[in-house]
């Protein structure tokens, strides 16, 4: 996702609108490109709440509620989810993307927002329509599988400019006291380490965090 280009989008978007004048009737590449990063953020809202998702499909196979009360609870998340991401939206277009966005980059998530888009609520749809409760409640358990399979992931984007900021001041004011408190060679593994997880977990145990006031990032 190209942050800048989305600000850039959604802010035109909003100067034409405030006109009376529709992006997609100036510019229909624009007004394409536009709604499929806007499909996106959408995608990370339902992502960020997956977890209620799976709870309610898992109610509804352990018999906590029916395949109709499910119909009701999913379209309840759905559509709030829906209007978190309008929101996320506005906020974007008036002052852009801060550090409590997150993306998430793991391909997974497209494949989690398919089954909410294009099974989920298909299937709920289909109450209404004649699908049997046997063929929901099987229909669900394939659902339900893929849902764990997909669950899972720790690939995400924070706003780039508050993660640089955060690692410098952290690793400025760990390296000034693990030279103070520390012994030369505990010092010079900390600084020769690359790989953060294994950099974090020297400080862990060195008993360094004592020292730094949380407050003072």
């Amino acid at each position: 996702m190209d942050k800048n280009r989305i600000i850039e989008l959604l802010q035109k978007e909003k100067a034409l609108e405030s006109e009376g004048i529709w992006l997609d009737d100036v510019n229909k590449f624009e007004y394409s490109e536009l709604t499929s990063y806007k499909i996106l953020l959408f995608d990370q809202v339902f992502y960020e709440n997956r977890f209620k998702y799976i709870d309610l499909v898992k109610n509804c196979l352990a018999g906590k509620i029916n395949c109709y009360a499910f119909q009701w609870d999913f379209f309840d998340i759905y559509y709030d989810d829906m209007e978190i991401a309008d929101k996320w939206i506005e906020k974007i277009s008036r002052s852009g993307i801060d550090y409590e966005i997150q993306f998430y980059t793991d391909s997974k998530i497209k494949n989690f927002c398919f089954l909410l888009d294009d099974q989920l609520v298909f299937m709920c749809d289909s109450l209404d329509e004649g699908l049997s409760e046997k063929d929901f409640y099987q229909k669900l358990k394939q659902v339900y599988s893929k849902m764990l399979e997909y669950a899972e992931s720790t690939s995400v984007i924070k706003n780039d400019r508050e993660v640089l900021k955060f690692v410098m001041i952290f690793f400025t004011v760990v390296a000034s006291l693990a030279y103070s408190v520390l012994n030369p060679t505990l010092f010079n593994l900390l600084w020769q380490s690359t790989n953060i997880s294994k950099f974090l977990n020297i400080i862990k145990f060195s008993g360094i965090l004592k020292y730094l006031d949380p407050r003072g990032f």
